[in-house]
């Protein structure tokens, strides 16, 4: 999974740009159609969405804005980590990515680092 050569193409280019633009698409312009409530900010020239509203619509788009937006993205993240730490893992007893005591130690801590840092996510 982690190490397998894959060609990309002009084709996979701009099937992940016209993918990227889509996505983009549609989560911005539900509040540009009344989909979730969008209140004025009094104090400066810009608008938000409205956290504290009550429909049943705008409730629902903010639970999916936070699950497609940041729980989906950091379980994707957190399974492509798994993986990596799972190659490295099985491949270091087989001597090809063995390492010294000292190696292994910054590995620990730097395993140590990206936890802490998940973690504050």
């Amino acid at each position: 999974m982690v190490t397998r050569n894959r060609p990309f193409d002009n084709w996979h280019a701009f099937a992940l740009v016209v993918a990227c633009a889509t996505i983009s698409a549609a989560w911005s312009l539900p509040p540009m159609f009344g989909v979730a409530g969008v209140r004025r900010v009094s104090h400066v020239a810009a608008c938000d969405l409205d956290w504290e509203s009550g429909r049943p619509g705008d409730r629902a788009y903010l639970v999916s804005l936070l699950v497609g937006e940041f729980l989906l993205p950091l379980a994707v993240i957190a399974a492509s980590y798994a993986a990596i730490f799972m190659h490295i893992r099985r491949h270091r007893s087989s001597g090809l990515l063995a390492a010294s005591s000292s190696q292994a130690r910054r590995d620990r801590k730097f395993a140590i680092h990206v936890l802490a840092i998940i973690g504050e996510l």
